[in-house]
């Protein structure tokens, strides 16, 4: 099949929207994941086991990859992404309504919702970030590719370094429940904005998903490279360590 490739204004235009979507999305990533949400388990009363399995459950969105890549090709890549990254949002609106279970002394169902809410949320990342390479690599195109890429990490980064500090002062040493509620609600809101330019960019066709060949045949034909044995070695020493 014929490679899908996206002319000049569709980069043009999707590079827009994928760098306003890259705002909003690390944004509420910060808001409703990372160590915000461990703190509000430990808030709710949340024990040494449920904070691990909590954290455990960040990785459980690689498994769900493997869903990503059969619909992808079904679906497309930003149909894909747009969907599932949408789904994983509402899967947290239930953990808003948190503070009414402990308040009324049903901490255990609390934190069994907020489990159930962040196990949904990285099942649906984890089916929608098979679609983040392909879309990312036909916007890089040929030309100003360095820059495209560069001009994510400088937003990542940027987001990151700044709402972290942030979110660190807003929080101080003993915040109410309210105010966590507060962060996460603005993160769904931030995050659902963002799936809207998601929805935006140029759909993405073809052998340019790079899913043409079986996950076997793949992972087989990958290992025959050196480079990337070697790759896989030093991201499992990275990753272990």
């Amino acid at each position: 099949m014929k490679n899908y490739n996206l002319l000049p204004s569709e980069i043009s235009q999707g590079r827009r929207h994928f760098y306003t979507f890259m705002f909003f999305n690390v944004l509420s990533y910060l808001l409703i994941s990372s160590n915000l949400i461990i703190l509000y388990a430990l808030k709710l009363g949340a024990d040494s086991f449920t904070i691990g399995l909590l954290s455990a459950l960040v990785q459980i969105a690689y498994i769900f990859m493997l869903i990503g890549r059969i619909l992808i090709k079904k679906t497309g890549a930003v149909k894909l992404m747009g969907a599932f990254w949408t789904i994983r949002y509402l899967m947290m609106l239930p953990v808003l309504f948190t503070p009414l279970l402990y308040n009324r002394g049903q901490s255990d169902i609390a934190l069994l919702v907020l489990i159930l809410s962040v196990l949904g949320f990285h099942a649906a990342r984890g089916t929608a970030i098979t679609s983040y390479n392909p879309i990312v690599g036909e916007l890089a195109g040929t030309k100003d590719r360095g820059v495209f890429l560069a001009n994510l990490q400088i937003i990542n980064h940027t987001i990151v370094i700044s709402v972290g500090i942030a979110i660190a002062f807003l929080l101080g040493k003993n915040a109410p429940l309210s105010r966590y509620i507060l962060f996460l609600a603005t993160g769904i809101t931030a995050g659902l904005i963002g799936c809207y330019f998601l929805f935006r960019l140029p759909e993405i066709k073809g052998s340019a998903l790079g899913f043409g060949e079986s996950l076997i045949k793949s992972i087989y034909s990958s290992l025959k490279g050196n480079q990337f044995r070697q790759f896989i070695i030093v991201l499992f020493t990275a990753s272990l360590a």
